[in-house]
């Protein structure tokens, strides 16, 4: 049975809006429906905005505050959550949320009970509100199928949807994929991200060292605690350039310019790569990303076909075979080219949107 609904709402810390860009797609294509964003983490902000005397923020806080105690009294409100698991403050919450019809939404790929940072969470109290809050939603969304199957083990789930992020529109060719045939004179290698040590840079500063500066080109985007490291690096090798922080919306010229991304990423104890915008906003602009094989780049990239998955341990050596090959075989890199592009199609917001509403069943204009 689909719904009819004027609001949807974001509930999660952050209020980040690339992760809905999908619902934002179908709201701008049905004038009644709007998504809202609202942050609940209000306490922290509040204080601020009274020390740094910011209206701005202190109005924002006032809205987020004034949701959560409208939602007290209201119910059926379509409310979509993303807060990480175990989260202590979930125990306040619930007791609205359940008055309302809520969804979750998480990437989260580890679901037993041992997090850092996360202060309440073994407590028999948080551990009986996150059981209440996963099994009686009415569906959650997950950023991969890893997740999907690791929060399954651990809760009765009533609906889940695989809900991948989305590219904006504007990255592809009217949706029909244009065969690459630029010519190549040199490979342009690209990384973008926060330039941090699981990142894997140190690897990229391993594999560029082996290769010609005369065939191959790097550039790096982003900004972290070694921002430092990587501009020493660059200031010795001809062949490298440092663009820093660049804003989503800027991204597409770079990506545009770039044949391989370089994406190395290296797990820690608490971190693994999941779901990569990087990779597929690349792919949509025939750039073949070469990722560690974690699991959110496992679930994207076709190995050989659409782009690359090597161990950490033989990232650089086989990265740097894979590189050897196409400076003499421009026509094969050109084909994984086209195959990237044609394989990003799947998360255009148009593809990704099906996905969200598999669950919500929310009303579609016959058009659409």
């Amino acid at each position: 049975m689909n719904i009819k609904t004027d609001k949807i709402y974001i509930f999660h810390e952050y209020g980040d809006k690339g992760h809905y860009r999908a619902l934002d797609w179908f709201a701008n294509s049905h004038e009644n429906l709007k998504i809202k964003y609202i942050e609940f983490s209000i306490t922290r902000k509040l204080i601020k905005s009274f020390i740094k005397l910011d209206v701005n923020l202190f109005v924002k806080q006032f809205i987020n505050l004034s949701f959560i105690i409208d939602s007290i009294f209201s119910r059926n409100k379509i409310i979509i959550v993303g807060i990480a698991p175990y989260d202590w403050r979930l125990i306040f919450y619930y007791p609205f949320l359940r008055k309302n019809k809520y969804y979750y939404h998480t990437s989260n790929t580890s679901w037993r009970y041992k997090y850092p940072k996360k202060i309440l969470a073994e407590t028999d109290i948080s551990k009986s509100s996150w059981r209440k809050f996963i099994n009686n939603s009415n569906g959650v969304f997950c950023a991969t199928n890893k997740t999907a199957k690791e929060i399954s083990l651990y809760y009765n789930v009533s609906e889940i949807s695989i809900v991948n992020h989305s590219i904006v529109s504007s990255y592809f060719l009217n949706g029909i994929a244009t065969p690459y045939s630029k010519k190549l004179k040199t490979i342009n290698c690209l990384f973008v991200g926060r330039l941090t040590e699981c990142k894997g840079l140190k690897l990229i500063f391993n594999l560029i060292d082996r290769l010609s500066s005369d065939n191959f080109t790097f550039s790096f985007v982003g900004k972290g605690n070694m921002e430092e490291e990587v501009r020493e690096y660059i200031a010795n090798n001809k062949n490298c350039v440092f663009y820093g922080y660049i804003k989503n919306q800027d991204l597409k010229a770079i990506y545009d310019k770039a044949d391989i991304l370089l994406a190395p990423s290296i797990k820690t104890d608490s971190w693994e790569e999941l779901f990569g915008m990087s990779i597929i906003e690349s792919m949509a602009c025939f750039t073949v990303p070469i990722a560690t094989n974690h699991s959110g780049p496992s679930e994207i990239i076709n190995s050989g076909f659409s782009g690359f998955l090597f161990s950490e341990k033989n990232y650089v050596q086989n990265s740097f075979e894979i590189l050897q090959n196409f400076s003499n075989n421009i026509s094969g890199l050109i084909e994984i080219k086209n195959n990237a592009y044609n394989e990003s199609i799947k998360y255009s917001v148009e593809n990704v949107f099906k996905k969200w509403n598999q669950v919500l069943k929310l009303e579609m204009n016959e058009a659409l």
